[in-house]
């Protein structure tokens, strides 16, 4: 079922950091570093109650972190399967500490322990 979506699993997660680097460097406002990201999650309803609570105890640690603006789960009304996770950094290196962080590494392991997918797309403010 994994090789069906085009998303992440946990285990990239190295990967996942790189590629994000990459394509925010490209997208960067001359004057600003921050970092917008949006992730999008597949959570299967069964593990959906312990997803939301490992983010809870996620978001706790990374709103203590320096740098991060925002960090908030999102789900749509109307779809029972999808959530996000939006964040705001002041810069990309505080996101990737954050992403390098052991608080962060659990939301990666329960993704991967789980089968979730999910999807990196950083952000760029147009206005």
């Amino acid at each position: 079922m994994h090789d069906t979506f085009a998303g992440f699993q946990a285990n990239e997660a190295e990967d996942i950091l790189m590629s994000f680097q990459g394509r925010t460097e490209a997208h960067t406002v001359a004057d600003s570093d921050a970092s917008n990201v949006l992730i999008k999650y597949l959570v299967p309803p069964p593990v959906q109650k312990e997803f939301i609570e490992v983010f809870q105890s996620v978001k706790e640690e990374t709103q203590k972190e320096e740098g991060c603006e925002d960090y908030y789960l999102l789900k749509p009304v109307t779809d029972n399967v999808t959530f996000y996770i939006f964040g705001r950094w002041t810069s990309q290196a505080a996101y990737a500490e954050h992403f390098k962080s052991a608080h962060t590494r659990k939301l990666l392991d329960f993704d991967q322990d789980k089968g979730i997918i999910f999807y990196i797309q950083p952000l760029l403010v147009v206005d």
